[in-house]
């Protein structure tokens, strides 16, 4: 086999073994990177945003967060929101 062959046959050859890889390591590699994730219940996550439209009942949005992000994720909430629409931070219930 030619020394030029033999470089044209390892694109291949490579791609190949990066298949049998990833189809080998992309599931526990899934599990893994879905655990690190996982958020664990918070004592912290107190306070979530609460919107509340005109004429409408009011939502929570987002997830549970401490205080001071809830103060913060309701100012970025009130910039994109309709105009008349109230925001605010409530207290999450214990469950």
């Amino acid at each position: 086999m030619s020394r030029a062959r033999t470089w044209l046959l390892i694109g291949p050859a490579m791609i190949l073994g990066g298949l049998i890889l990833m189809v080998a390591f992309g599931p526990r590699a899934g599990r893994a990177a879905q655990e690190g994730l996982d958020e664990p219940a918070d004592p912290l996550r107190t306070h979530i945003v609460v919107v509340c439209p005109p004429a409408e009942p009011c939502k929570p949005r987002g997830v549970p967060v401490s205080k001071v992000a809830c103060d913060m994720d309701l100012r970025g909430v009130a910039i994109v929101v309709a105009s008349g629409t109230r925001t605010r931070c409530d207290r999450v219930a214990k469950p």
